[in-house]
């Protein structure tokens, strides 16, 4: 499993509260992806999509990952570790 992560900030508590705000936005039920008010639009990637769809296919890349049951920590992880 590879999370694009952009920028890291701190250590892995820090991380987590980042990637609980990101799926925060992506799991309620209307205005579910990031967008330049919210910090997660940089440190998720939703900052490179070049259209509103590219931020839907993400935004639903992320949600498939709780879909299938993906450990939080995994996640951690994933995005602590990538480029």
């Amino acid at each position: 499993m590879q999370i694009s992560g952009g920028v890291h900030h701190g250590g892995t508590t820090c991380c987590c509260r980042s990637i609980m705000s990101l799926y925060i936005i992506l799991l309620r039920p209307f205005n579910n992806i990031p967008d330049i008010h919210h910090a997660e639009w940089a440190k998720f990637g939703f900052c490179y999509c070049t259209s509103f769809a590219q931020r839907e296919a993400l935004a639903s890349a992320y949600v498939h990952l709780v879909d299938a049951n993906t450990p939080l920590s995994d996640v951690v992880h994933a995005w602590t570790t990538s480029s």
